[in-house]
């Protein structure tokens, strides 16, 4: 099981979005290959579709063999220039483990 939990889904441009991540994988003594967190928005709407990455945060295997819990906080703040119209921001995570990448975003709201 993969999840990610986020303090708030209502923010507002200079917000900080925090949150926690983990994992519980078939084999409780297994560790990721990977994981990221990430920050970033995608377009809604008629017309060309984009998506951007803004930050994130990756931990390799090294860097998860070293926390003491499946459990990994994050805090990404919201920059000031995030385009907020026809705009969804989001919260990614993907874990990479025996061979197969998981994904899992959050919609976050934005308040003007």
């Amino acid at each position: 099981m993969i999840d990610i939990d986020v303090a708030s889904k209502t923010i507002s441009v200079g917000d900080v979005v925090e949150g926690v991540t983990s994992w519980q994988l078939s084999d409780n003594n297994s560790i990721p290959k990977s994981l990221t967190v990430s920050l970033g928005w995608w377009t809604e709407g008629r017309g060309n579709k984009n998506e951007e990455t803004v930050q994130a945060l990756r931990l390799d295997a090294d860097d998860l063999r070293s926390l003491f819990s499946q459990r990994l906080p994050f805090s990404f703040p919201i920059p000031d220039d995030a385009p907020i119209i026809a705009t969804v921001i989001f919260i990614k995570h993907s874990v990479f483990c025996g061979g197969a990448s998981h994904l899992h975003k959050i919609r976050l709201y934005v308040l003007n």
